[in-house]
């Protein structure tokens, strides 16, 4: 079984965090990389690092949806499928 954009819900009732597909009872998040080289116009360097992104995209968000899922009572689909 697949679902697409879940939330996941607090006991409060409150969105506390999404994962993008739950598939076979594996929680994947799709990521995008494409402006990962962009380039600041006053540097012309890369508005951040590759490492920078995957801190931040993959290792935080990730770190915070795990500490949500404890939180977690519910699930619903997300809003823009209400």
């Amino acid at each position: 079984m697949v679902y697409r954009n879940v939330e996941i819900i607090d006991s409060a009732g409150n969105p506390i965090g999404e994962f993008d597909k739950i598939e076979d009872g594996v929680l994947i998040e799709e990521k995008s990389a494409i402006d990962i080289s962009k380039l600041n116009p006053r540097t012309g360097k890369p508005f951040q690092t590759t490492d920078d992104w995957a801190a931040r995209q993959i290792f935080v968000k990730t770190d915070i949806r795990i500490q949500n899922l404890e939180k977690a009572v519910n699930t619903k689909p997300t809003s823009q499928f209400l």
